[in-house]
């Protein structure tokens, strides 16, 4: 199902700061390419109308950390920010600002040692024109090089729509257009955006807690971004009304003590951010600028945190599944509901996957989310899912998020599972993630020529909303259902985040250690039946006791010592790869023989072995079973701290057999002697 709004928003306003995503493995319809031709530069920057409200609320809750902060800082000083770039007449300081904030973030994760810029180029255009499948939004009439929102950053990113390096797709004048291939060229993914409350109240004074959170952010995570009216004088700006939001800068840092006399127009008290542009370095001092505390235009305070990939270029999560192609633009037209308000996704694995985060989008700080995973048979619905997994965890912000799991859920090739997330406010009542995609008055959709279209494809049977204890198939709501009586909605923002090529899990944590002989059992949980063996077989070998289980992914083994001393690993091959499991780390024998290579002998031959055993030991010599050989204790002499023991075998018929000794009933393989 398509569906498309062309939503009523001036020109010249910036934005809402809720996330937007793309779908990546969403069975929804496919549409040819929409791949606008870069022939000119729209200068217009858009707001959507948000009603920050939400985010202003702050408690002392939001503080971090009772310790005071420096009444100035800089994260330039600190070796901590990124490159002054400069936009030059590209209407994408939001994409600047965005990639500004997540390349402090890595600074900050690799202590300083990773520096890297990220494509403002490639997030402007893919964050503003429609996908293969014709999701997204963007502006009719303009060349695809469009202005945006820090919101429309967190759309692209969450969805792994980039951030990739500057040097793949640098800013040039000649075009901005980039192929559609290279949408999801990525190499960091976003992990959080967290939209912090707004200080300035609307007595016109501060929130020091908010003030407080802000620079918590910006010392221990990432610069924040922000949006405002761009009115800056020389290098400094204060606004004392709202204006219409025209720029976006990040903050970078902090003077407590910026005088209030130094604005044009004086501010009500001393302090100022410190901001970092995209105007080139001929901006202020350097690219840097002052805007005080008290400006009344700025909004979505965001900061960022990346995922970075390891060494090997792995990332905490292999794949992301998600049908939400739009985000939030619009929340402030979903009142918070009264009654509790569920929302839930269905997808199926591609392959055996582990399940081990998902997306929460908030509103409110210090909301609870509860989130419940359900494991569906092929052809039920939700309904009929089995509960196998709930979590519940407090967000202090609004913003985008990614929850990992507290323990992961294990799917096989084919599996349907459901998220499912209800969303309680501190007051209370209920937030409802679900997007908007259209705008009704009188009964009509609203449609306006040269502002946003959004567009999106929701497949039936896959997000749904409960309220009032009523669920919703998404696909299939129609305006005028409660609560959307002047709404068309879209998805329900949840995304899943797998792990392929599941590691196995197993009840022996680490190396155990155990005698020769003993006999030790273990669970391994995974993700397919599982083959378990050792590294030795003539130390010690494993056994299946319960097979395998399709609804638990459990298997018991057991592994025993066969007498041999030293270290055997134990692995698992599941669906051709092999996961190391544990090592077995076999006892060595108190007890020195003076025989130690197997030995050939006929029926009738017989040999004398001899043992040194510590003093007080209790010894036994046995020549394994099935009566191939017969033995004999012949004598014992005290030598030093211990005692010389002298045993004879005898062959009685042909085979092959170990020959053991015990001591304080722990048993030693010997050696073996083999009878012809």
């Amino acid at each position: 199902m398509q569906r498309f709004l062309q939503k009523i928003i001036p020109f010249i306003l910036v934005g809402s700061i809720f996330s937007l995503s793309l779908p990546c493995f969403a069975a929804s319809a496919v549409t040819a390419p929409y791949e606008p031709q870069a022939s000119g530069i729209d200068p217009g920057f858009v707001q959507e109308q948000y009603n920050y409200a939400a985010t202003a609320q702050s408690a002392p809750a939001l503080r971090k950390s009772a310790g005071a902060l420096p009444v100035k800082y800089s994260l330039a000083d600190n070796r901590m920010d990124g490159q002054i770039k400069d936009q030059g007449a590209v209407p994408s300081c939001w994409a600047f600002a965005t990639t500004s904030g997540l390349e402090t973030n890595v600074l900050r994760q690799t202590g300083g040692q990773q520096r890297q810029t990220y494509s403002a180029r490639h997030l402007a255009w893919f964050g503003m024109n429609l996908d293969a499948r014709g999701n997204g939004c963007y502006l009719p009439g303009s060349s695809g090089l469009q202005a945006g929102t820090l919101n429309k950053g967190i759309n692209a990113f969450s969805s792994w729509n980039g951030a990739c390096t500057d040097a793949k797709f640098q800013l040039t004048d000649e075009s901005y257009a980039i192929a559609e291939r290279e949408r999801q060229d990525s190499d960091i993914h976003l992990q959080n955006a967290d939209i912090l409350p707004a200080p300035l109240q609307s007595d016109g004074t501060l929130n020091q807690d908010a003030v407080q959170a802000i620079k918590e952010k910006i010392m221990q995570t990432s610069a924040v971004g922000v949006e405002l009216c761009s009115a800056f004088q020389g290098n400094r700006q204060y606004l004392n009304v709202k204006r219409p939001v025209t720029h976006a800068v990040t903050i970078v840092g902090w003077d407590d003590n910026y005088n209030k006399n130094a604005f044009p127009t004086q501010a009500p008290g001393d302090g100022a951010w410190l901001i970092h542009n995209s105007w080139g370095t001929s901006f202020g001092s350097d690219g840097y600028g002052y805007v005080s505390y008290y400006d009344a235009s700025l909004i979505c305070y965001t900061s960022y945190a990346a995922d970075l990939p390891n060494p090997q270029g792995q990332y905490k999560y292999d794949n992301l599944y998600q049908y939400d192609a739009l985000g939030l633009d619009d929340v402030s037209d979903y009142k918070p509901l009264s009654s509790p308000t569920t929302v839930a996704n269905v997808f199926t694995a591609h392959s055996a996957e582990s399940l081990r985060a998902v997306s929460v989008t908030s509103a409110r700080p210090n909301s609870t989310v509860t989130v419940d995973v359900l494991l569906l048979d092929n052809g039920s619905d939700l309904g009929n899912g089995k509960l196998v997994f709930t979590q519940q965890v407090k967000l202090p912000f609004g913003g985008f998020h990614t929850v990992d799991l507290d323990k992961p859920i294990l799917l096989s090739a084919g599996q349907r599972f459901a998220v499912r997330e209800t969303i309680r406010e501190p007051n209370g009542e209920y937030f409802l993630p679900v997007e908007i995609t259209g705008l009704y008055q009188n009964g009509q959709l609203q449609e306006l020529a040269s502002h946003f279209v959004y567009r999106e494809h929701v497949p039936a049977g896959v997000s749904f909303a409960q309220i009032n204890g009523r669920w919703f198939d998404l696909s299939k709501a129609k305006a005028g259902d409660y609560p959307f009586e002047t709404t068309l909605p879209g998805a329900a923002t949840i995304k899943a985040y797998t792990v392929s090529n599941v590691r196995p899990a197993c009840s022996v944590n680490g190396n155990i250690s155990f005698s020769p002989t003993q006999i030790k059992q273990f669970t391994v949980t995974s993700i397919a039946a599982p083959s378990v063996h050792t590294t030795n077989d003539a130390a010690a070998k494993t056994a299946l006791l319960v097979p395998w289980n399709s609804k638990t992914k459990q298997s018991v083994w057991q592994i025993s010592g066969l007498g041999a001393s030293g270290t055997v690993g134990t692995y698992a091959d599941i669906s051709g790869t092999t996961h190391h499991l544990f090592d077995a780390v076999l006892a060595s024998s108190p007890v020195e023989s003076d025989t130690t290579a197997d030995l050939q002998k006929r029926v009738g031959q017989s040999y004398v072995t001899r043992l040194y055993a510590p003093r007080g030991a209790k010894i036994n010599f046995y020549g394994g079973t099935g009566g191939i050989i017969g033995t004999k204790l012949v004598s014992v002499s005290p030598m030093g701290g211990g005692a010389f023991y002298y045993y004879k075998t005898t062959a009685i018929k042909t085979g092959s057999v170990g020959i053991y000794a015990t001591v304080n009933d722990s048993a030693f393989l010997l050696y073996k002697e083999l009878i012809s």
